[in-house]
């Protein structure tokens, strides 16, 4: 890999299929592939063969070699000018080994459809269809005055894209899995697609299984016997399991999760984990304006159980990206997370975090009144509350507020 420019490994020999049935190079990327027209590429309509000889993919290939910040890789860009290592400079570190192909990617990123048991506050309808009612309530219905029958037929195409008519797909990606590196999957919540173990099963099948890596993304509420004796049989399985905050904050956060269900699940996983040594487990947590005040006492927790933590940065929607919230605020975080001792590893991603957080960015009156209006307005549809959930925060938070989910002129 050469390093004096921008390339990248998942640009170079990676794509990623969105929970919306287009494509992209990988779940950072701001921009859709699209043909020489100019239309993003539905895999309801076009092939994989399509999206992987996509110009788009091209023009971001051929900005990163002459070492421009392409804007379809925006997340990276930030992480990195903040110190924190980018999903970009990650996968150039593991992927060292891995030569560009010109016929097929080598790299697969899964979403394949929007099956999922939770709506977590930080997700939205394309990867959970459990987002649907509430997105309508809060956006589609004051916004555009759309019926929800109507609203519901923009979603029409990822059923197609990713169901079992859709047989090129399913032949595609078997006759590319012999040459295969590595897949991750994410949400939705993989552990619920049955598509996505059909392809390991062919994987298996096909006598490959061992030469390919597994990554998982799972929300940590499912987990089987039939999971373990699959996953076993590949060369690395590496999990990750996002928990975003702990105890009773838990489903505020990620609604529908069930802290009972979740740490025993993670003590299943970790108990799986030792006894397979090609099983790895880490905690992912997203870092977002509901849980940054209470990142020291999540990584107190995880560090007790004695599995690896990452701190995985959301940038969008900019209502959640902790660059948005009021400075006083930003002081108190500063505060609280800096009392906090902890480890080598703590301190270099705390130091990161909050030069993240001290980012300034345009627009951020805006994007703090929309996450009023998405927090009281998601409370009244959940019949839950800030205050309650997040006492400390919202004690700090709650001043900024102008109160009421009109907050932007809207009345659900």
């Amino acid at each position: 890999m050469n390093q004096t420019n921008l390339q990248c490994v998942l640009a170079d020999t990676g794509l990623g299929l969105h929970n919306s049935g287009r494509c992209y190079l990988c779940c950072h990327s701001r921009k859709y592939l699209q043909n020489a027209a100019g239309e993003d590429l539905y895999l309801d309509t076009n092939t994989l063969e399509d999206a992987w000889n996509s110009p788009t993919r091209r023009e971001i290939q051929d900005a990163l070699a002459q070492g421009i910040e392409h804007s379809n890789c925006q997340a990276c860009w930030d992480d990195e000018h903040a110190g924190k290592t980018s999903r970009r400079q990650w996968f150039n570190s593991i992927c060292t080994d891995i030569s560009p192909r010109t016929d097929q990617p080598q790299l697969l990123d899964l979403k394949m459809g929007n099956t999922c048991n939770m709506s977590c506050r930080t997700c939205n309808p394309e990867v959970s269809s459990q987002w649907y009612r509430e997105d309508w309530q809060l956006n589609a219905h004051p916004l555009e005055g759309i019926e929800f029958k109507d609203y519901l037929d923009r979603w029409r195409r990822i059923t197609p894209s990713y169901n079992d008519q859709n047989a090129g797909l399913w032949e595609t990606l078997r006759s590319w899995l012999p040459g295969v590196k590595c897949i991750w999957y994410y949400g939705a919540e993989p552990m619920l697609i049955k598509k996505n173990f059909e392809v390991l099963e062919a994987a298996v099948e096909q006598g490959t299984a061992d030469q390919i890596e597994i990554h998982i993304n799972s929300n940590g509420t499912c987990w089987s016997d039939y999971h373990e004796q699959l996953l076993s049989k590949f060369k690395n399985v590496y999990f990750d399991i996002s928990i975003d905050d702990i105890g009773t904050r838990c489903g505020y956060i990620r609604y529908k999760s069930d802290w009972a269900t979740i740490s025993d699940n993670l003590d299943k996983f970790i108990e799986t984990c030792d006894k397979h040594s090609n099983l790895h487990l880490s905690v992912v947590v997203t870092v977002n304006n509901l849980n940054v005040y209470y990142l020291d006492e999540i990584y107190d927790y995880l560090a007790s159980k004695h599995v690896h933590v990452n701190f995985n940065m959301l940038h969008l929607p900019w209502q959640l990206n902790i660059k948005v919230l009021p400075d006083q605020v930003k002081i108190a975080v500063v505060n609280k997370l800096m009392k906090y001792t902890g480890n080598e590893f703590w301190t270099r991603e705390r130091d990161s975090i909050l030069a993240f957080l001290n980012t300034t960015v345009e627009g951020v009156d805006q994007h703090f009144k929309e996450f009023e209006y998405y927090t009281r307005g998601l409370d009244q549809t959940r019949s839950q509350s800030f205050e309650q959930s997040l006492p400390e925060f919202a004690k700090l938070v709650s001043p900024w507020f102008s109160e009421g989910v009109a907050a932007l002129g809207l009345v659900l």
